[in-house]
């Protein structure tokens, strides 16, 4: 898909990926409160699925990543160095991206805790252990 003039891609490509970490730190938040709370993660996650809050990774990703799936073909250091890309861009451009800073706060934290180790959902995984819930099936 062409997106603009050069550069462009790469950006986007960037923006998505923001967009995607944040899915799945959000969707660790919601699967950890609500096995706290006593729901069904699958009946939480078919609920979502129906609802305006749908997005492809609670349709795709959240199953795999509640039976242990971290997707380990993206590294958490490339994530790390993918945020702090959009980051940057964020202050060349004047836009204070706070909500892309604590997605990248989160997975320098996952980073630290895990080392460089091969999984792009670790970052919600880090959450979901640090409030000592385990969301594996």
């Amino acid at each position: 898909m062409h997106v603009g003039p050069v550069g462009a891609g790469y950006t986007v490509k960037l923006l998505i990926n923001l967009l995607w970490f944040g899915q799945a730190l959000a969707s660790a938040e919601i699967f950890t409160l609500a096995r706290r709370a006593g729901i069904d993660l699958g009946v939480l996650r078919e609920a979502v699925g129906q609802s305006a809050a749908a997005t492809r990774f609670m349709t795709e990703a959240a199953e795999p990543f509640l039976t242990g799936d971290d997707l380990a073909s993206f590294s958490l250091a490339r994530v790390c160095k993918e945020l702090t890309t959009v980051l940057k861009l964020g202050d060349e451009f004047d836009v204070p991206l706070e909500l892309a800073g604590l997605i990248a706060d989160i997975h320098r934290r996952a980073l630290a805790h895990y080392g460089d180790v091969d999984g792009e959902l670790l970052g919600a995984r880090f959450l979901s252990e640090r409030a000592g819930v385990n969301l594996r099936r």
